[in-house]
């Protein structure tokens, strides 16, 4: 397994024809990341800032990150409405990791961020996630103008399952940008990520399946599965593999089945499983949640 990154950051400042525009930040294939640039000038100041950590294995990797811009300007506008010539502020942030992988593994990816401002696309925060099951890239994006000012998203899957979409790598890319529209005096981004890759080798006897449904999902969705034939039944075992927290719906389409009385809601449900083993974060066992929902009301899952 190859892990490949990159960390960057800058931050500009403009005031009548004058500029501080210092030296911006960036870091390749570093574990821990934690950059920040700050530019100054009477009547504006900009900040762009990144944080991540790495962390890989020969079987598994993971990453988490962070980011955030937040620019002023005071004078972007004259007395008449008007921009002030060479008079702004502006700055910028991004990370971007690639896991590969020549085994089978299952990946899951997470994004979120939000702009505060209120400019005329001015401001965005953005991620494009790689890949789905068609081997297509996910694009998400929030910004201060049409699109809505957040953005959240995920994906997950298998890499090297055996089928001519599968992918070899999962990719993350993700960033923000501010600027200042005239008579705009403030622009604040800020956004999170994570990925988590881990080799789950299909069994030969495939009585092994990995959960491949997210951060949510209904147990009894065969596509949250991997490989195919799922859900996994009493004879199977049921590996989490996923980073972070997972939430599974264990009754489904059964929370309106009929009880033995006639009448319908939500009945209990049990899956019998030979094995589950559950490891949410494989190089930090002690960080995920398993959530199991089963409808119900007083019989709870576990």
């Amino acid at each position: 397994m190859t892990v490949s990154s990159e960390a960057e950051a800058f931050a500009d400042v403009a005031t009548e024809g004058q500029f501080d525009s210092p030296p911006p930040f960036s870091a390749t294939d570093q574990p821990n990341v934690d950059g920040s640039v700050h530019a100054e000038l009477e009547g504006g100041r900009a900040d762009g800032a990144v944080q991540a950590t790495v962390t890989a294995s020969p079987t598994g990797a993971s990453a988490t990150a962070s980011g955030t811009t937040d620019i002023e300007h005071c004078c972007t506008e004259d007395e008449d409405g008007e921009p002030n010539p060479q008079t702004g502020a502006g700055a910028g942030n991004g990370f971007t990791i690639s896991i590969c992988s020549d085994q089978r593994a299952t990946f899951t990816m997470s994004v979120s961020g939000n702009v505060q401002a209120s400019g005329d696309a001015s401001t965005n925060v953005f991620a494009t996630l790689c890949c789905d099951a068609n081997g297509d890239s996910v694009d998400l994006e929030g910004e201060d103008s049409n699109l809505g000012t957040g953005m959240g998203g995920g994906l997950s899957g298998v890499l090297n399952d055996d089928t001519d979409e599968s992918p070899s790598c999962a990719s993350l890319a993700i960033g923000g940008s501010s600027s200042l529209d005239t008579g705009q005096p403030t622009s604040v981004t800020q956004w999170s990520a994570s990925v988590s890759v881990v080799e789950t080798p299909e069994p030969p006897d495939a009585d092994e399946f990995v959960w491949i449904g997210g951060t949510s999902g209904a147990f009894t969705d065969e596509d949250n599965w991997s490989p195919a034939g799922g859900p996994p039944d009493s004879s199977d075992t049921a590996l989490f593999t996923q980073g972070s927290q997972a939430t599974v719906d264990l009754g489904s389409a059964n929370a309106t089945a009929r009880a033995a009385d006639g009448s319908r809601g939500p009945q209990p449900v049990e899956r019998l499983l030979e094995r589950t083993r559950v490891n949410l974060d494989p190089l930090r066992p002690d960080a995920g949640v398993l959530r199991l929902l089963s409808p119900a009301l007083d019989d709870p899952s576990l």
